[in-house]
């Protein structure tokens, strides 16, 4: 084994530096250019590590995915294919999952039955998390050592969430609409309606009661 000089270890974290500058300059580039969120994840694989990623809403919607078998579910819900029946039912009832909803930063999630280990950074809309951007096993082994690169990736993710919803939003994305269509609409999309609830805060993890509200006659005009 020769002895490495000083100039040899500067070339390679300079190496480093520019890699991660190259991704970063990617990153900055595909948002300003409005690039789907699908983007943001290829330019990732193309970079820094390859492992399959998806973001998925809090209900199990999948919203990207790379290197998944999930891609034909992009915009469904985890569940209504018989391929991923397990993977949803084992993370709902796992308490682990539920534990972690609300940290910040990037967390590992050891998996349960069917579901796999995952480096997870949660993306939060009105201070509740919303989205959850996961990272699976793959080429590359699942440790911390890329907790950082998941959290700079969700900060862009985030970013198009936030920019797309706003380009794209109108009247009809409003809680009082979304939940009007649920109620008066038999051919309602249940799953763009399960899309807008998860926007809006709303998820199947949480518990929830239905009040009716009855006037009299007389008390009407109450």
């Amino acid at each position: 084994a020769r002895s490495v000089t000083a100039g040899e270890v500067f070339l390679y974290v300079q190496g480093i530096f520019d890699l991660f500058s190259s991704w970063d300059e990617a990153l900055m580039s595909s948002r300003l250019d409005n690039r789907p969120i699908q983007n943001l994840l290829e330019i990732t694989a193309q970079h820094i590590i390859s492992n399959p990623v998806t973001l998925m809403g809090m209900d199990f919607t999948v919203i990207a995915t790379r290197g998944t078998n999930y891609g034909e579910l992009r915009n469904s819900v985890l569940g209504t294919n018989e391929n991923t029946f397990d993977l949803v039912n084992s993370l709902k009832n796992d308490p682990k999952y539920e534990a972690v909803f609300d940290i910040d930063g990037y967390f590992s999630y050891t998996g349960f039955n069917n579901a796999p280990p995952m480096l997870c950074v949660n993306i939060k809309r009105s201070e509740r998390t919303a989205f959850r951007l996961a990272l699976f096993p793959g080429e590359v082994p699942l440790d911390s050592t890329f907790g950082f690169v998941l959290e700079h990736l969700a900060a862009f993710v985030a970013h198009a969430l936030v920019t797309n919803t706003a380009v794209n939003r109108d009247s009809t994305h409003s809680m009082h609409q979304v939940f009007h269509n649920i109620l008066n609409d038999p051919s309602a999309d249940y799953v763009q309606v399960s899309q807008q609830l998860s926007t809006l805060g709303w998820h199947s993890a949480h518990s929830y009661r239905c009040i009716l509200v009855e006037a009299g006659v007389l008390d009407a005009k109450n």
